[in-house]
């Protein structure tokens, strides 16, 4: 992830990282309020898939929640867009 690779030397890099794992952090603290609890943090996509570093930032800053699970899944999007498109097309009027 080229913004981690800028982190050390640019500041502005470790900022954005910072405000980043700060929101999703908030967001999940939320849910979990919300839920009553959390027993496992899913991350996916390409930050949630490849970026170690601001995972453990991430849950780091939820030691509060008490202990729960991480997980990483693969994201497939193209054939998930692929399921969505022709679901799409098959209720189209012909």
């Amino acid at each position: 992830m080229k913004l981690e690779a800028e982190r050390a030397n640019h500041q502005e890099a470790d900022l954005a990282l910072r405000m980043f794992a700060y929101q999703v952090r908030k967001t999940i603290a939320a849910m979990a309020a919300a839920l009553g609890g959390v027993e496992t943090v899913v991350f996916t996509g390409g930050i949630g898939e490849h970026a170690e570093n601001v995972r453990n930032e991430i849950v780091a800053g939820l030691a509060f929640l008490g202990s729960f699970g991480t997980k990483v899944l693969v994201t497939q999007e193209d054939e998930q867009i692929a399921r969505n498109t022709a679901r799409l097309l098959a209720l189209r009027p012909h």
